[in-house]
């Protein structure tokens, strides 16, 4: 039944939103921003104290305009990721520009895949849809299922689209290890909280005890695979900017924990840069207060 309802209303409905104007959906973006941020106001008590947190040396009147900021490119990201239903190849070569890709193509030549590290920042689908038409390596990302059946299945079709493959984060080491004999770009969303505490490194990250998997770093090294700090940017409303850096070429020379230091530190600096394109409404630190008294955090 759900299927049914997915194919013949809720995947054509969205596929008719996707189709207006970019103009239109900015206006109503614009509109739904004053519902979710004034009227009904939504997860606002966690931005804000999340930004508290973050930045203590900025004022009140600082985070709160990061905060407005960050719920108007919350609002515009999500009618952007349902833009990308029917936006053609052509459109996104205007909208999202790709810098630094020679670099990462020159390891496709030499037959290495890469780990692609990056974070809840700026605008993923539409950055990720990009980097499918140019790169040579096929996009591996690794996901968490939604609970609503409905909305996972209408998010793994916007993600796929262009060619990404989907990966069950539970199914990462087999999936690597089945893909062993392809050249391939398994990316992860390297700022989420780990399920199991003690498989963390603890890094100083935005001034808080921060547990981080150890798990990409560790999988990096398994498979010898070079790990590159991927970030999506945005010059001006509606528009973005792909970047690569390669942190690390040869993992095994150093620790899993300098692997994670490099990443967490990277998309650190993109944040202070521009903090109101990382997702400010997850509650990333829930569980800091569980942090081992025998441990210390890296700064």
């Amino acid at each position: 039944m759900q299927q049914i309802l997915y194919r013949y209303c809720i995947y054509p409905l969205f596929y008719l939103v996707s189709k207006l104007p970019w103009r239109v959906l900015y206006t109503i973006s614009d509109f739904v921003f004053v519902l979710v941020y004034y009227l009904f106001p939504y997860r606002k008590k966690v931005v804000l104290m999340n930004l508290s947190r973050s930045f203590p040396e900025k004022s009140e009147r600082e985070r709160k305009k990061i905060a407005r900021d960050h719920y108007r490119y919350l609002i515009d990201s999500i009618f952007e990721a349902i833009k990308k239903i029917s936006v053609t190849e052509s459109v996104l070569r205007e909208r999202v520009k790709v810098k630094n890709l020679d670099q990462i193509q020159q390891l496709y030549d030499q037959g290495k895949s890469i780990v692609v590290v990056m974070g809840h920042y700026g605008n993923w689908e539409l950055g990720g849809a990009r980097v499918n038409i140019e790169a040579k390596h096929p996009l591996v990302c690794i996901y968490k299922k939604l609970h609503n059946e409905i909305f996972d299945q209408l998010l793994f079709d916007i993600r796929s689209r262009f060619g990404t493959e989907l990966v069950e984060a539970r199914d990462t080491p087999r999936s690597m290890l089945a893909n062993r004999d392809r050249t391939t770009a398994v990316v992860f969303l390297a700022d989420q909280t780990p399920l199991l505490l003690r498989h963390a490194h603890w890094i100083k990250f935005l001034n808080q005890d921060t547990p981080v998997y150890q798990g990409t770093a560790q999988l990096a090294q398994k498979f010898d695979y070079p790990v590159v700090y991927f970030v999506v940017r945005r010059p001006k409303r509606g528009f973005y900017e792909v970047d690569f850096e390669l942190l690390v070429e040869e993992p095994n020379t150093v620790s899993d924990l300098e692997i994670s230091k490099r990443h967490t530190r990277r998309l650190e600096q993109d944040i202070k840069a521009q903090p109101e394109l990382w997702m400010w409404t997850h509650r990333r630190w829930k569980r800091s207060h569980q942090k081992p008294k025998n441990v210390a955090s890296i700064d």
